[in-house]
């Protein structure tokens, strides 16, 4: 579903500059945690420009405000994604594909552990790690 990321942009407060439409349509379309390289090249096959420095910062202010999410997959690298819809992550260890991953039974974890250890959870972040369908 594409959204208007004009009217996201204006309503955080931004001036609606092509590269920022440009990096929001890219996490948009690809559509997994991807970095800053990727981004890049998806802009260069479109047709577009903006250099990785541009492309740091408009990341940077669209976590600040809850737009994006960085996303650690054990890498030397950070990557991002639309802050949409709370998920996590299957990551494979041979070919790299990174699949979302969706359940209630995420959301009972988290309740069982504020209730056996009486912690209050802000957030949290889980990624598995293993082999894809494709790779076994």
């Amino acid at each position: 579903m594409q959204k208007n990321y004009e009217e996201i942009i204006k309503k955080v407060g931004l001036r609606v500059t092509p590269s920022r439409l440009a990096v929001l349509r890219t996490l948009h379309a690809l559509n997994c945690p991807i970095d800053v390289q990727q981004i890049e090249d998806h802009l260069q096959q479109q047709g577009q420009t903006a250099d990785k420095v541009t492309i740091y910062r408009i990341l940077e202010k669209y976590e600040q405000l809850g737009i994006v999410k960085t996303v650690f997959l054990k890498e030397d690298k950070l990557r991002y994604e639309l802050n949409d819809e709370h998920h996590h992550h299957l990551v494979c260890n041979n070919c790299g594909s990174i699949q979302a991953i969706h359940g209630s039974w995420l959301e009972a974890a988290e309740k069982y552990i504020e209730n056996q250890y009486k912690f209050a959870v802000s957030e949290h972040t889980l990624e598995f790690f293993g082999m894809c369908a494709r790779c076994k």
